[in-house]
């Protein structure tokens, strides 16, 4: 299998791309739903002899109000992101906030959005706050023109 990472492709740098799901890279046409893969494990060479590799784990719960998705990197940390479950809202599946952790409770850094409707039905953000580990926070408020949802 030949895939593209950076602009040089995996060999030029011994990468190999494990595609979790689908070993032998083919498409499907007759997909019913979007991926429900649990891990994605990615293997390389430092010197085309030893071999090292990396695994990710997703934790998705679609279907919880509000839905939830928490990502587990090779090295331990987490990123949970929350988003509204509001079928046939204009927000539903949008997420509105995150936060990166080691130890549940004790963020690194979170972020929260605050949307609201805006020209056409169509979604928009008008209020983000961002916080370190140091509780510290920085936000920013947008206000849109009366067209095309152009911040102003």
């Amino acid at each position: 299998m030949h895939r593209q990472f950076d602009g040089l492709n995996h060999s030029e740098r011994n990468l190999q791309l494990s595609v979790v799901g689908d070993p032998n890279g083919t498409q499907s046409s007759n997909l019913t739903d979007a991926p429900t893969d649990t891990s994605m494990t990615e293997s390389w060479s430092r010197d085309g002899t030893i071999l090292d590799n990396a695994t990710t784990q997703y934790e998705v719960h679609e279907n919880d109000s509000p839905r939830s998705t928490t990502i587990t990197f090779p090295n331990g940390t987490k990123n949970t992101q929350l988003a509204y479950n509001h079928a046939g809202q204009n927000d539903d599946g949008l997420v509105y906030h995150d936060e990166t952790y080691v130890t549940q409770g004790q963020p690194l850094q979170s972020s929260t959005r605050y949307w609201q409707s805006g020209n056409y039905g169509s979604p928009r953000p008008y209020r983000v706050e961002k916080r370190d580990e140091l509780n510290q926070t920085t936000t920013a408020e947008f206000a849109y023109g009366n067209k095309f949802n152009q911040v102003t």
